[in-house]
């Protein structure tokens, strides 16, 4: 175990009750071998410079357990690696969707994951990078209407990078949300049944496989981790260290195909539809519109537009803390388990 534990909560998606931050100070209070603390993120951009900080002060000897969604994430996986920091990073559900949490607890209660704490195991995990003039149009509810985001080249992804319907439904569930922050992950079944009525393709390449393949696609997802849009399962055998990513490209479908689709989608057996899909396993794909216009994608929640997206594989780039035999379950290379 670590000396120095961060509990970091994202003010912006994690409501912290009163009783989460008794535990975490009764968990301190009996753990005086350890520097256990929390803080609570106060303004824009401030997860990234307390774990810019943290990092640099504890090194491998910390860990940082980012208690948000799959954005909060994604901001401490990119700090994490672009420092080249031996830091861990660790997750608690304490977001809106916590899509890459479900990969990690079954039922998350706070008591179990204390208990065993002291037991958890750090190992590296693989990440997606991103490459492309990416656009950035929003990151939830609260940033859907600014139109003035930033323009950026890369980006480390841990979760999901996905185009097409996908990304119009989360598009459209953060503006549910903007309305009516108590849908929470609601939102996002209302955003399917929306869109579900108005079933848009659009013609792609992509290239894989030393090979261009024009596409006219519904949507297709590029994963290194299982979850994403509050519970649907594009990858289910997914592996966090296997230097692959699991792609998902569905073509164009009628209301009924997309609707017995969309169940095999949420409830984890989409393998069972490979005829109906273009799937499998890579290391690197690229995307490009075959009209040359820009398109619309996500990452890890982050929507974007971009005319151009290349997918690469980074292999092992950051140290995970893995808690509780659920979560301990995903580390397939055993050999590679730092402490």
């Amino acid at each position: 175990m670590r000396e120095h534990v961060l509990f970091l909560f994202s003010n912006r998606e994690a409501k912290v009750r009163k009783d989460v931050i008794t535990k975490i100070k009764n968990f301190t209070d009996n753990n005086r071998n350890l520097d256990v603390y929390y803080l609570i993120t106060q303004h824009a951009d401030h997860l990234k410079e307390l774990v810019k900080e943290f990092a640099y002060k504890h090194g491998e000897k910390g860990i940082i357990f980012v208690a948000g969604g799959d954005g909060s994430i994604n901001e401490a996986t990119n700090v994490i690696a672009n420092l080249q920091t031996n830091t861990a990073l660790g997750v608690l559900p304490f977001g809106t969707a916590n899509d890459f949490c479900k990969l990690h607890y079954n039922k998350f209660n706070l008591d179990y994951f204390l208990n065993d704490l002291s037991r958890l195991k750090i190992s590296p995990v693989d990440l997606l990078q991103l490459t492309g003039n990416m656009q950035l149009i929003g990151d939830g509810p609260d940033t859907i209407f600014n139109n003035d985001l930033a323009l950026i080249k890369s980006t480390y992804v841990m979760n999901v990078a996905s185009i097409g319907l996908d990304t119009e439904i989360l598009k459209t569930a953060f503006h549910y949300l903007h309305k009516s922050p108590w849908l929470k992950g609601s939102a996002y079944t209302f955003a399917v049944l929306k869109h579900f009525f108005n079933l848009q393709t659009r013609e792609y390449i992509f290239s894989f496989k030393n090979k261009d393949h024009q596409i006219d696609s519904l949507l297709a997802a590029f994963c290194n981790g299982g979850f994403y849009g509050n519970g649907f399962n594009p990858a289910p055998g997914c592996d966090l260290q296997d230097n692959l990513l699991n792609y998902v490209i569905a073509p164009k479908f009628n209301h009924l195909q997309f609707a017995k689709l969309a169940i095999h989608y949420k409830n984890g057996s989409i393998e069972t539809q490979k005829d109906k899909l273009n799937m499998g396993l890579l290391n690197k794909i690229s995307v490009k519109s075959a009209d040359g216009k820009p398109f619309i994608g996500n990452f890890d929640g982050i929507i974007f537009e971009t005319e151009h997206l290349q997918i690469d594989v980074v292999p092992k780039k950051i140290p995970f803390a893995f808690v509780g035999d659920y979560s301990q379950r995903l580390i397939t290379d055993k050999s590679s388990i730092i402490d």
